[in-house]
């Protein structure tokens, strides 16, 4: 993929990122003026517990708000430092960012209160909402693996190859539509094998990112900020409850901009 290529790309993310943010929120606010938001569905989750781990699904909603913000940012700063630079991650980062940007779509289930319903909306947000559970951790691990593994020829084949594969388990793995789970997600099966494929995966690629910045001689504050994006975005995920809430926030920033900004440096530094 050719770096005009790439950024036109980054580009359409951005403005597809930004647009569904104003999107959202101007369904939200309809909602509210309306009165049609609730979350009658999703009481039943509520128990009696502390504050911070009490579920919560304002703090839910305030998470999928954030991670849409996240994406429009992220994929500014990555136009901003890599619009000249060969960097081979870049690629695989906006695969990531269009998981994360996927998982948003949990959004839809609760602004347009379709949870626990059998509309065909219902079942492609759970698809999407599958689909970026998939990509996600395996874009991380791409991104600890370049440019390793590949040379930058291979990257379109391996990006479509990940692509598809991922629209194709997110199809044959069965949703549960009548279980819409706290964190407005879709119930899924064999969440457990996929459980702990996502917890190799980012474990994997934390090693490989040590590794090879070890082997390089380079600052291992890209491996930090690596393991904090991954541990982040994991939690941002799942947030259900306040604490959930402000340790997906805290780790997925401070990770993002050590990650991005160390490894611009190492790129001008090899430049």
């Amino acid at each position: 993929m050719t770096i005009r290529t790439r950024n036109r790309f980054i580009k359409v993310l951005f403005i597809f990122s930004t647009v569904l943010f104003f999107l959202t929120q101007a369904i939200l606010i309809f909602s509210l003026i309306n009165h049609s938001l609730n979350f009658d569905y999703f009481n039943q989750y509520i128990k009696q517990a502390f504050i911070l781990i009490r579920y919560n699904p304002y703090c839910v909603l305030i998470s999928l708000f954030f991670l849409n913000f996240y994406v429009s940012c992220v994929s500014y700063i990555l136009y901003r430092s890599f619009e000249n630079t060969p960097a081979a991650e870049a690629i695989y980062v906006c695969l990531y960012l269009i998981a994360c940007l996927a998982n948003c779509s949990r959004v839809f289930i609760v602004l347009f209160n379709i949870a626990g319903t059998f509309s065909q909306f219902l079942m492609a947000c759970g698809n999407i909402i599958l689909f970026s559970k998939i990509l996600y951790p395996v874009a991380l691990l791409f991104i600890a693996m370049m440019p390793v593994i590949e040379q930058k020829q291979d990257s379109d084949r391996n990006v479509f190859l990940l692509l598809i594969l991922c629209i194709f388990f997110a199809e044959i793995i069965p949703l549960n539509t009548v279980h819409t789970m706290p964190n407005f997600g879709i119930d899924y099966g064999y969440s457990s094998l996929l459980n702990i494929v996502c917890l190799i995966s980012i474990v994997s690629g934390i090693v490989i990112m040590f590794i090879k910045n070890k082997k390089r001689l380079q600052n291992q504050k890209t491996t930090i900020g690596y393991s904090l994006t991954a541990i982040g975005i994991t939690f941002n995920f799942n947030t259900i409850n306040l604490l959930q809430l402000i340790i997906g926030i805290i780790f997925l920033s401070l990770g993002s901009y050590f990650f991005f900004y160390e490894l611009h440096k190492q790129y001008l530094w090899n430049d």
